[in-house]
């Protein structure tokens, strides 16, 4: 059933890209706009020097000056209060990627990489400030309470969710029985540098494709122009964000964006399935705690944008 839905749907594209040639192209370059514009000048430096961190082992000096905050936070080991610093600070799906190497490295427990997925795999807070706000909202004060919305609902939902609390402790690693010796060499350098643009271009692949996906819905004649605007946005937030902005009020704009944001899009939920692959961690838990933050991200939303 899978394999058909995929095949059907990458049939459509290839139908869509044959009868609607400048449509196509339009989609096209406004993925490539944002893969190159945006996350190949902010990601690209992170996975290298991330990468390069972890797979040397100089990671545990990070990792130790964020543990005394995220540890007590959270219950988690020093590696893990890493994961959870970058996944908050460098956005989606770079939580992911982080929690997949420490992993298939051997440096953090799987339980304890599953339950850091399901919420501080998050887009950045640049994203949520510059465009989300500024950019689209256009309204400087809501910056305070978009912020609280996006990443204290993650936090709260962490907070519930961490263990010793209401579920078994995990085990976690000490860090110094998986900790190997300090590793530094030109030729780690080098694959990591190729680890970081093979992961680049796999993201540019799927902005491009869920950015021609998004255009198909706005060119469905049978499709009500708000629905359209609401699947784009689920489909990738960045295009869809503009189109929500335009077609709804502003408050009810914000009950829909918050929760979306916090959501992420299918195209992020797709970029993280692909840096998660060989780490053995659930996609279908990351995405059941992705839809169960979303809906309290709305419900605190519309109790605070009830006037």
């Amino acid at each position: 059933m899978k394999k058909c839905f995929l095949a059907f749907l990458l049939l459509g594209i290839l139908v869509f890209l044959l009868l609607f040639p400048e449509a196509a192209l339009f989609a096209s370059r406004r993925g490539l706009d944002l893969w190159f514009g945006t996350l190949v000048p902010t990601l690209l430096p992170f996975l290298i020097l991330s990468g390069f961190l972890i797979h040397s082992g100089l990671v545990q000096i990070p990792a130790a000056l964020l543990a005394p905050v995220f540890g007590r936070l959270f219950g988690i080991s020093p590696l893990g209060s890493y994961a959870c610093f970058t996944g908050f600070l460098c956005g989606c799906p770079m939580g992911a990627k982080v929690l997949a190497d420490l992993t298939r490295n051997g440096r953090i427990a799987p339980e304890e990489a599953s339950y850091l997925l399901g919420f501080c795999n998050q887009v950045s807070p640049s994203f949520v400030i510059t465009f989300l706000v500024m950019e689209n909202l256009k309204k400087p004060e809501l910056l305070p309470f978009a912020l609280f919305l996006v990443y204290g609902i993650p936090v709260f939902y962490g907070f519930l969710t961490r263990p010793g609390l209401f579920r078994p402790k995990i085990p976690f690693f000490s860090g110094k029985k998986n900790a190997s010796a300090v590793q530094i060499s030109f030729e780690l350098l080098d694959a990591c540098i190729y680890d970081a643009v093979n992961t680049l271009l796999k993201l540019g692949g799927y902005l491009v494709l869920f950015s021609i996906l998004a255009e198909i819905l706005v060119l469905l004649p049978f499709l009500p122009e708000q629905t359209a605007a609401l699947a784009g946005g689920l489909l990738e937030i960045t295009t869809g964000i503009p189109g929500i902005v335009s077609l709804f009020p502003l408050k009810t704009a914000c009950r829909i964006l918050f929760p979306l944001t916090a959501f992420g899009g299918l195209s992020a939920m797709a970029q993280t399935s692909s840096v998660l692959k060989g780490s053995g961690l659930s996609m279908r838990d990351y995405f059941i705690s992705k839809i169960i933050i979303a809906f309290l991200t709305f419900l605190t939303g519309c109790l605070l944008l009830r006037n």
